[in-house]
């Protein structure tokens, strides 16, 4: 990981926190916590930061739900 992101790195892991999660679901990081983290540790460019932040959660949401899902076949 370049040293330059590893801010972003660290936002996600404390916005991940944030995560509505029931019934075996995960759900996302709410838009609203990333502008709410963005404005409280003054992130200057916003979009960037929710780019960044909303790969990432794809990415992990990807993995979790491929995880999580029963086998197929059979």
């Amino acid at each position: 990981m370049h040293a330059d992101l590893l801010w972003v790195w660290q936002a996600f892991h404390a916005l991940s926190a944030s995560r509505q999660m029931g019934m075996g679901a995960i759900g996302g990081i709410p838009f609203g916590e990333i502008d709410r983290y963005a404005r409280r540790y003054g992130v200057v460019d916003f979009e960037y930061f929710h780019a960044l932040i909303a790969a990432m959660d794809r990415t992990y949401l990807k993995i979790v739900n491929k995880a999580n899902s029963p086998a197929k076949g059979g």
